[in-house]
């Protein structure tokens, strides 16, 4: 079940409000009710995959309180936990991956190729995955206690705004939040409205752009025109950027509505002026995850150079094999980790230096290259695809030029999302907000008034546009539910 589906908007949602209304100040009760509609919320789109989820929260309660109760032998039971977690990830997410490579040198050496299984991808395996590795070790750590109520370490792995797409939280924060939260009206507010704007980034913008996005990858790169090519990397960057931001959005926004505050995971990456604070702005959590889990384990940068620049390009392949088990990804990862090392060599204060408008147009090329190994099927298609980019289709194979796939809800989705590329829109709402809270008498109270019944149209607006086209589009799924 996902957020934007008919089932979940109009039946799975107001109910779990509705009774969560009734239950929002005795939290035990609550805890365990949430607990049950994360089950029902994973079970409506996973069926007996439920029963994988189930045994990775049983293991790892297990695991946690071996951990705590080890003394020497931790570290040894701290890695058998993290081989047990990675198991079911790498059958399920890497077995055909590694047996496509397998066979190609069978084949090579004129052997008979090893048959390989069609294997199901357990939806929010890789998040929830992730969650449980970074309990056991904050375990280890001693950054948090290895939790004894059941419940309590159920809820944080299932707990359903999150689950499936992040953000990844840690274990401590939510289980503060089981116990000491209480959902004020600003907070249901605040959340209403988040989930609002981040529905609206998903149907509005992101499914305006998606077709096109389908439409041209889908094309041979060979008849694509040099503008359509670069058309097409940017408009996926968009509607990857839209599709996920505005699932985070409704996942924080939802969780705050129940009485959790979950982590940010984007703040405008694009406007960065280096790929350094593009990573520190892109998908926070994962990159925090790595950071702290991997990277600081394996020196971070208290080493010397050779071996930090190697763990930063190291981390960043393991980034782009979390992403998806190909060789594209891995070399997605590998170009990110040496453009942080090419960074790292250059002056330290070079891209403060630079005149804004160059870095950000560097951060977003740069991006866009790394996409199209990213979006591309296969790597054969990537470079065919650069070779479009830089114009070296010849006219007679071009079948496909900007006149063909320009129209309307591409140019009105682009535009919107241009808008919301930057901190422009807050930055307005703020400076209008501000000047009409320094007005006084009735002058400053129409104006609150004409304010407050703009703010309640814009967002009536986007619902209302949201919800036609949950009702009238075919089923679009969320980009990161692949991952």
């Amino acid at each position: 079940m996902l957020f934007n589906s008919v089932t979940f908007l109009f039946f799975f949602l107001p109910i779990t409000l509705l009774i969560f209304f009734f239950l929002r100040n005795r939290p035990a009760a609550r805890n365990v009710f949430l607990l049950v509609m994360s089950l029902v919320f994973y079970y409506a789109g996973e069926k007996a995959y439920t029963l994988l989820l189930l045994a990775v929260f049983l293991m790892n309660y297990g695991f946690g309180i071996w951990i705590a109760r080890a003394g020497e032998r931790s570290k040894a039971v701290l890695a058998v936990s993290i081989v047990c977690n990675m198991l079911p990830l790498v059958v399920f997410k890497y077995t055909n991956f590694i047996l496509a490579n397998i066979n190609e040198l069978i084949e090579l050496f004129g052997g008979t190729a090893l048959p390989v299984p069609k294997i199901h991808l357990p939806i929010g395996i890789s998040f929830f995955t992730f969650a449980m590795i970074s309990y056991v070790m904050d375990v280890y750590r001693g950054n948090t206690p290895a939790e004894k109520k059941p419940a309590t370490l159920a809820l944080f792995l299932t707990l359903w705004p999150k689950m499936l797409q992040g953000p990844i939280v840690r274990f401590a924060g939510v289980a503060r939040d089981m116990v000491e939260s209480r959902v004020t009206a600003d907070d249901f507010i605040y959340g209403a409205r988040r989930f609002v704007i981040g529905l609206g980034k998903k149907m509005i913008i992101a499914n305006a752009i998606s077709g096109t996005v389908e439409r041209l990858f889908n094309t041979p790169a060979g008849e694509l025109s040099a503008a359509v090519a670069w058309l097409a990397v940017f408009t996926y960057l968009m509607h990857l950027y839209y599709d996920f931001s505005g699932y985070t959005d409704m996942a924080i926004g939802l969780g705050r509505m129940l009485g959790f505050k979950l982590a940010e995971n984007f703040n405008y990456p694009f406007v960065s002026t280096s790929m350094r604070v593009f990573w520190q702005r892109w998908h926070i959590t994962l990159m925090a995850w790595f950071r702290d889990y991997v990277y600081f384990p394996l020196g971070g940068s208290r080493v010397n150079r050779a071996r930090h620049y190697a763990n930063l390009i190291f981390v960043f392949i393991l980034t782009g094999l979390w992403h998806g088990s190909s060789w594209g990804f891995i070399l997605w990862g590998l170009m990110n980790g040496v453009l942080l090392v090419i960074e790292q060599l250059l002056p330290r204060n070079f891209f403060d230096r630079l005149w804004r408008p160059v870095g950000v147009a560097y951060v977003n090329l740069a991006f866009m290259l790394q996409a199209v190994f990213f979006r591309s099927e296969t790597i054969d298609y990537a470079f065919r695809l650069f070779v479009a980019m830089f114009g070296g289709n010849s006219e007679g194979a071009i079948t496909t030029t900007m006149p063909l796939v320009l129209n309307s809800e591409l140019g009105l989705g682009i535009a919107l999302g241009l808008v919301g590329y930057g901190p422009l829109i807050p930055v307005i709402r703020d400076r209008l907000a501000s000047y009409v809270e320094s007005r006084k008498g009735s002058a400053g109270t129409a104006l609150r008034v004409a304010h407050g019944a703009v703010m309640v149209l814009i967002f009536t607006g986007i619902i209302i546009l949201s919800y036609m086209a949950v009702a009238s589009e075919t089923f679009t799924p969320f980009v990161y539910g692949q991952f």
